[in-house]
C-alpha cells in the first residue's frame, strides 16, 4: 500500500481491542553531525507509514455481526474516545472509564519500579501552527537547519491514536538504567563528566542520559527479556494491535505529543508562557544548568511528569522535515515514521538547558541514532496486551 493511501478504521469485538543542545537550542556540534550525515538524513525513500487498508484491517479482525461498530471499530458500548480539547477532569474520567471497560489498572508499577499509566484512544491536533512556527523562529538564531526542524512542526494537523497504551509516568532514571544494563552513562552522576555539577546529590533518581537512540532500544530489548515479553523494538514500527504482547518500545512521536498535551490545544500543556512552565519543567529559567530528579515538579492532566523539560526525549520516528506535510491531505491514523535507513531519530519536550520556546508540546529535535549528550534520554511504553499478561503473571505468582 502506498502512502496516499486513504486509511480504514479498525474493527473489534465487544471485550478486546480491536485488532540538545548545551545552551537553549542544540549546539553546533549537534548541527555538524547532521550536516556530516546529511546525505543520509534526507535519504528517506523507503519511508512508509504503518497503516493498514480497510479490507486488511478487516480480514485480520472481522466484527461481530452482532455489534454495530463506533468509533474507529470499537463496539458501540465502548467509552467515548478522549478527542481534545479536554481539561484536566475530563481527562481523568477518560482514563477511569477506558480501564473500567479494558478490566486494566489505570496506574501499573512494574518489577524494577517503573510506573506506568494508562492513556485512552482519541483525536488532537499535532504541530504548530503558522503563527507559533514563525514566533519559535527568532530562536533559531539564523542556523539554518534548526529553522528547518521548526518549520517541520507544520502544518498543525489532526491524529487519530485509535489503541490506549501505556506510557511511562517518568523518564528512565539513572538508577533503572543501570539496573536493566549494568551500566549507567550518565554524565550528572558520581563518576559522569559533570560530575562536579552534582556533589553531595544522589542521582539515582535523575533522568537518565548519555545514551544512544541505539542504546535505549537495547534497553526496551533487555528488559523485555527480564519480564518474559516478547519484543517488537527490534521492529521499530511495531504492531498497531493493542492486544498483541510485544515489549517495552519508545512511544511514536504522535503518542508522545497526545500524552504531553493531555487534552491541551496550546504552546504548553501547562499554558502559554514560561512563568507558566516553570512549575512543571526544569529548562533554562529554572535548572540551574543540570537535571533534576523525575516528579519533582507537577504532572500533567494526565498523571505524566517532565514531559516538558530536564530531557529531551527519544521516541520511535525518524526524521523527514517534509513529514507532516502529507497530512494536509491525507488522514493520519495511528502515524509512526518508519526507514530502513536508520541514521536520524526524533527526540521531543525539550531539556535542562532549553529555551522554554524549544520546551513547547510541539517542538522537536532530531539526533543520528548514535549520537549521546548530557541533554537527551527516554521513556518507555507498553500495549495493553503487556499490561494484562504482567498483571496475570502477578496474580500467578501470588498464588
Amino acid at each position: 500500500m502506498n502512502d496516499d493511501h486513504p486509511v480504514a478504521s479498525w474493527l473489534g469485538d465487544l471485550k478486546d481491542l480491536p485488532k540538545h543542545g548545551d545552551e537553549g537550542y542544540p549546539h553546533k556540534r549537534r548541527l555538524s553531525l547532521w550536516i556530516q550525515g546529511r546525505n543520509s538524513v534526507y535519504a528517506f525513500h523507503r519511508i512508509r507509514l504503518r497503516l493498514l487498508d480497510g479490507a486488511t484491517a478487516q480480514t485480520l479482525r472481522p466484527a461481530p455481526k452482532s455489534l454495530t461498530p463506533g468509533w474507529h471499530g470499537w463496539p458501540a458500548d465502548a467509552p467515548a474516545p478522549a478527542i481534545a480539547p479536554f481539561d484536566a477532569e475530563q481527562a481523568k474520567k477518560h482514563q477511569e472509564e477506558w480501564a473500567a471497560y479494558l478490566r486494566v489498572p489505570i496506574e501499573y508499577t512494574n518489577s524494577i519500579g517503573m510506573k506506568f499509566r494508562l492513556i485512552p484512544p482519541g483525536e488532537f491536533l499535532m504541530g504548530s501552527t503558522a503563527a507559533e512556527i514563525e514566533e519559535a523562529l527568532p530562536y533559531a538564531g539564523g542556523e539554518t537547519l534548526w529553522e528547518e526542524t521548526i518549520r517541520s512542526e507544520g502544518p498543525q494537523h489532526r491524529v487519530r491514536l485509535t489503541q490506549p497504551f501505556y506510557l511511562g509516568v517518568h523518564e528512565v532514571t539513572q538508577s533503572q538504567f543501570a539496573n536493566v544494563t549494568g551500566a549507567n552513562p550518565a554524565r550528572f552522576s558520581a563518576t559522569g563528566i559533570q560530575a562536579a555539577a552534582v556533589v553531595g546529590i544522589d542521582t539515582s533518581n535523575h533522568p537518565g542520559e548519555g545514551m544512544s537512540w541505539k542504546e535505549a532500544v537495547q534497553f526496551c530489548r533487555l528488559l523485555s527479556k527480564l519480564e518474559s515479553l516478547s519484543s517488537d523494538v527490534a521492529n521499530a514500527e511495531g504492531s498497531q494491535d493493542g492486544n498483541e504482547v510485544r515489549g517495552y518500545q519508545l512511544p511514536s512521536e504522535a503518542q508522545w505529543e497526545f500524552a504531553c498535551r493531555a487534552g491541551t490545544t496550546g504552546s504548553y500543556n501547562a499554558g502559554e508562557t514560561s512563568e507558566q512552565l516553570s512549575p512543571f519543567a526544569w529548562f533554562s529559567d529554572n535548572s540551574d544548568s543540570q537535571t533534576h530528579a523525575v516528579g519533582s515538579l507537577n504532572a500533567n492532566a494526565f498523571g505524566f511528569y517532565d514531559l516538558h523539560g530536564n530531557v529531551w526525549e527519544w521516541v520511535r520516528d525518524n526524521w523527514d522535515p517534509a513529514y507532516f506535510v502529507r497530512f494536509a491531505s491525507a488522514e493520519a491514523v495511528d502515524p509512526v515514521l518508519i526507514s530502513t535507513d536508520d541514521a536520524t531519530h526524533m527526540t521531543r519536550g525539550g531539556n535542562w538547558s532549553s529555551y522554554g520556546s524549544t520546551c513547547r508540546s510541539a517542538s522537536r529535535c532530531p539526533d543520528v541514532a548514535a549520537y549521546k549528550n548530557t541533554t537527551i534520554g527516554f521513556r518507555v511504553s507498553l500495549s495493553i496486551g503487556d499490561v494484562k499478561k504482567l498483571v496475570d503473571a502477578t496474580k500467578t505468582d501470588g498464588k
